[in-house]
């Protein structure tokens, strides 16, 4: 395309003069390549769990799956998941979304004994920072064990009512994996994650090593991206490859989903 239109900018030449053409051939390729480098798909991994448990040989072959597949693919290291980090989540448009981040468990006020999930951020938390959101319920304090909380080693943490609440805009159908422990114990993560515009989530039932996640992310993003499969088929598919975590029993569960565990 280009070759053709440089060529309709040659037979110009004697009524625009070699300078103008010489500026339209310019124009013509700054066009070409800024449309294809917006055209690109989009993805990012962003990797809080660097910090306790770092996998650089799966950031590497995450990030060459996706790009192989075509996609422009965004890392956040550990220092840059923080609570404005999730809050613009949304602006960048991904269409992938890897979040290979902390999550844990915080009982809701049901009366029931429902549990909810929520993910870690890796900035720490202060009484007097986001104070709004503190008192609202958006943010959370939370310490990655007891002994942990027990030292004051605590960080803001995302719950449900801060996707519903506080995170900005929609995710336009974005495939979305928490790689986190016990996202799926209860589905109000994940459905509030739909409810803001994902097209689907995917994560994990039970407590899980951070070797299994990455094992069973790799398998789903070789069943999404390779054998074209929709982010639930892919999720089960990958539960089949890798089977539980031998250590902790937990299993790859989707949202919405018919093939769930039964």
């Amino acid at each position: 395309m280009l070759l053709s239109l440089t060529r309709r900018v040659r037979r110009l030449l004697p009524l625009i003069g070699l300078a103008a053409a010489a500026l339209a051939v310019a124009a013509i390729v700054v066009l070409l390549l800024s449309d294809g480098a917006d055209a690109r798909p989009r993805a990012v991994i962003a990797d809080q769990l660097n910090l306790t448990a770092p996998d650089q040989l799966f950031v590497d072959k995450a990030t060459s799956m996706l790009e192989g597949a075509g996609y422009r693919v965004d890392y956040v290291p550990y220092e840059g998941v923080d609570v404005d980090f999730y809050r613009n989540l949304t602006s960048h448009h991904y269409e992938v979304i890897l979040l290979r981040t902390h999550a844990g468990l915080r009982p809701v006020q049901d009366g029931a004994g429902t549990v909810d999930a929520h993910l870690f951020t890796s900035e720490p938390y202060s009484e007097t920072a986001y104070t709004r959101e503190q008192v609202a319920g958006s943010l959370k304090a939370a310490g990655y064990n007891r002994a942990s909380v027990a030292r004051g080693e605590l960080f803001f943490a995302i719950p449900v009512a801060f996707v519903r609440d506080s995170m900005k805009g929609n995710f336009g159908g974005a495939a979305v994996v928490l790689m986190g422990c016990d996202v799926f114990r209860s589905e109000n993560l994940a459905e509030a994650f739909v409810e803001r515009g994902a097209g689907a989530v995917v994560g994990w039932d039970e407590l899980v090593t951070a070797e299994h996640t990455d094992a069973a992310t790799l398998a789903w993003l070789r069943h999404y991206l390779d054998d074209d499969m929709s982010a639930q088929d892919a999720a089960a598919a990958a539960r089949t490859d890798v089977g539980p975590d031998p250590s902790t029993g937990a299993h790859l569960l989707s949202y919405p989903s018919s093939n769930q565990l039964h």
